[in-house]
């Protein structure tokens, strides 16, 4: 929701849509300082909401919140099959 609020999902879930992926794209040529910054809060984010044990498995450095987001979702979907069995 927040991600939303604040217009960063983008930052965080890539659109499939081509139309809408070239319009990130000249976003993020017309301004990198803001787009970097922007992205810097969704990390800000996800750092700060997940388990201390998940925050020291994720973090890297010069990471995007998008190559965040999609490590995270690994964690959580490897768990997922684990627990299936």
């Amino acid at each position: 929701v927040q991600a939303r609020v604040h217009n960063v999902l983008d930052h965080i879930i890539c659109p499939t849509d081509e139309e809408e992926k070239q319009k990130i794209a000249q976003t993020k040529a017309n301004d990198p300082n803001l787009w970097n910054r922007l992205d810097a809060v969704a990390l800000q984010w996800m750092y700060a909401t997940v388990a201390q044990d998940i925050l020291s498995s994720i973090l890297v450095i010069n990471d995007t919140a998008e190559s965040c987001w999609k490590r995270i979702a690994a964690m959580f979907q490897d768990n997922k099959h684990s627990r299936a069995v």
